[in-house]
């Protein structure tokens, strides 16, 4: 009683999701004939929950944990680890938080913090982590190109935290807007309307085009990649997470350099309470988002009643 069709397959049979589920009583009269689908299981349920419980330990990341489990570690790399629409299924992107949040690489392909001066010129905020590695000057963090130097073009604490704040509610609009992109740039699609034709893949639908068969569409801006893009302003403004990340990055490097957090702390000290005022906003922010946790109460609340 309450048992759900399960993704079960005879073992030389793939098939897309719906032809191969079938209720467990149909598996139990099957004579061997049909099996469970273990892989399937591993990868959409097991994967992406081990993925986020295990994201913050350092040296863990997708393709590793999805070799743990004896999936094939390849769906797990590269674009589709990285937030990118056009690889694997739902459980590639969920499974690519695991990603080191560290890691810069992780965020390559985000939109850029767009800031303008008070004169009217858009720039993209290159993060405090320049300012620590020496390449920009602390003044020249909050100014165009153009105008450094010209104090009259620096953006205040309360026009960053103004700016810092707009472009964050962009990108949750953008989630709630819920928009549809094709993974194919041939057959490049915008839009709202899910078409209901069954796609074998959980999170994505088929082509609105019923002649571009195998072109998926998944959502623009979902749940990871929301969480990412605040994650990564933060990263970009946030001095202290910055300062400790620089000096792993370094001694990495040079094991010999001698780097010390006060000395590179001292670099962005100018402008430190600038960035890290606006810092505590996206991080408030991205708190309201439910992704990044697990409900552990609610998951063994019936155990602890027991």
């Amino acid at each position: 009683e309450g048992e759900q069709p399960a993704p079960a397959a005879p073992p030389t049979n793939g098939g897309g999701i719906a032809e191969r589920a079938h209720h467990p009583e149909e598996l139990r009269e099957s004579g061997g004939s049909l099996a469970v689908d273990v892989e399937y299981y591993l990868g959409q349920q097991v994967h992406p929950v081990v993925s986020r419980l295990c994201a913050p330990i350092e040296g863990t990341d997708a393709a590793h944990l999805a070799e743990c489990l004896g999936l094939d570690a390849s769906r797990y790399r590269g674009p589709a680890a990285a937030g990118a629409h056009g690889g694997g299924g739902h459980d590639d992107m969920v499974g690519g938080m695991a990603g080191l949040l560290d890691d810069d690489a992780a965020f390559a392909g985000l939109e850029p913090l767009v800031l303008t001066a008070p004169g009217g010129s858009s720039f993209p905020f290159l993060g405090v982590s320049e300012v620590l590695h020496g390449r920009v000057a602390p003044e020249g963090l909050l100014t165009p190109p153009d105008a450094v130097g010209d104090s009259s073009q620096q953006l205040s604490a309360a026009q960053l935290i103004n700016q810092v704040t707009l472009r964050a509610r962009e990108a949750v609009s953008k989630y709630y807007d819920g928009a549809l992109v094709a993974d194919d740039e041939l057959a490049a699609v915008n839009t709202r309307n899910v078409t209901l034709r069954p796609s074998g893949e959980v999170g994505r639908c088929c082509h609105p085009d019923p002649a571009k068969e195998g072109v998926l569409m998944s959502s623009a801006m979902d749940e990871r990649r929301l969480y990412m893009q605040l994650t990564h302003f933060q990263r970009l403004l946030d001095v202290e997470t910055a300062v400790k990340r620089v000096a792993a990055q370094i001694r990495a490097q040079d094991p010999r350099s001698g780097v010390k957090d006060a000395d590179l702390m001292a670099r962005a000290l100018p402008i430190k309470e600038k960035l890290q005022a606006a810092a505590e906003v996206v991080k408030q922010m991205r708190a309201a988002s439910g992704y990044h946790w697990v409900q552990l109460g609610q998951i063994f609340g019936v155990v602890a009643e027991a």
